[in-house]
Protein backbone atom coordinates (compact mmCIF):
# COMPACT_ATOMS: atom_id res chain seq x y z
CA UNK A 1 0.00 0.00 0.00
CA UNK A 2 1.11 3.28 -1.01
CA UNK A 3 2.42 5.28 2.15
CA UNK A 4 0.52 8.74 1.97
CA UNK A 5 1.09 9.65 5.37
CA UNK A 6 5.20 9.43 5.14
CA UNK A 7 5.17 11.76 2.11
CA UNK A 8 2.83 14.48 3.46
CA UNK A 9 5.12 14.53 6.73
CA UNK A 10 7.98 14.93 4.15
CA UNK A 11 6.41 17.41 2.37
CA UNK A 12 5.78 19.36 5.23
CA UNK A 13 9.54 18.99 6.87
CA UNK A 14 11.07 20.22 3.60
CA UNK A 15 8.29 22.95 3.71
CA UNK A 16 9.37 24.01 7.23
CA UNK A 17 12.99 23.66 6.68
CA UNK A 18 12.66 26.16 3.48
CA UNK A 19 10.26 28.64 5.32
CA UNK A 20 13.10 28.71 8.12
CA UNK A 21 15.27 29.74 5.67
CA UNK A 22 13.80 31.68 4.02
CA UNK A 23 12.94 33.77 7.30
CA UNK A 24 16.90 33.68 7.90
CA UNK A 25 17.35 35.37 4.43
CA UNK A 26 14.92 37.86 5.03
CA UNK A 27 16.23 38.96 8.14
CA UNK A 28 20.25 38.82 7.24
CA UNK A 29 18.98 41.02 4.08
CA UNK A 30 17.30 43.63 6.23
CA UNK A 31 19.97 43.74 8.88
CA UNK A 32 22.46 44.42 6.10
CA UNK A 33 20.06 46.69 4.04
CA UNK A 34 19.72 48.84 7.36
CA UNK A 35 23.48 48.63 7.95
CA UNK A 36 24.12 49.75 4.66
CA UNK A 37 21.80 52.42 4.62
CA UNK A 38 22.92 53.97 7.34
CA UNK A 39 26.47 53.88 6.09
CA UNK A 40 25.11 55.39 2.45
CA UNK A 41 23.46 58.25 4.81
CA UNK A 42 26.52 58.77 7.11
CA UNK A 43 28.54 59.03 3.76
CA UNK A 44 25.73 61.18 1.92
CA UNK A 45 26.04 63.76 4.91
CA UNK A 46 29.52 63.82 4.71
CA UNK A 47 29.50 64.61 1.13
CA UNK A 48 27.77 67.56 1.57
CA UNK A 49 29.22 69.09 4.70
CA UNK A 50 32.74 68.72 2.89
CA UNK A 51 31.17 70.21 -0.22
CA UNK A 52 30.25 73.18 1.71
CA UNK A 53 33.31 73.76 2.84
CA UNK A 54 34.96 73.29 -0.85
CA UNK A 55 32.66 76.11 -1.52
CA UNK A 56 33.11 78.67 1.39
CA UNK A 57 37.15 78.22 0.87
CA UNK A 58 37.75 78.05 -2.96
CA UNK A 59 41.50 78.37 -2.50
CA UNK A 60 41.53 74.54 -1.16
CA UNK A 61 41.43 73.10 -4.30
CA UNK A 62 45.00 74.16 -4.99
CA UNK A 63 46.27 72.61 -1.55
CA UNK A 64 44.96 68.74 -3.24
CA UNK A 65 48.44 67.53 -4.80
CA UNK A 66 49.84 68.50 -1.72
CA UNK A 67 47.56 65.93 0.03
CA UNK A 68 49.07 62.73 -2.55
CA UNK A 69 52.26 63.81 -1.04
Amino acid sequence: MYDYKGKIENYFKDTWSSLKTLVFWLIAGSVTGAVVGIVGVGFHYAIASLTGVRNEHNSIIFLLPLGGL
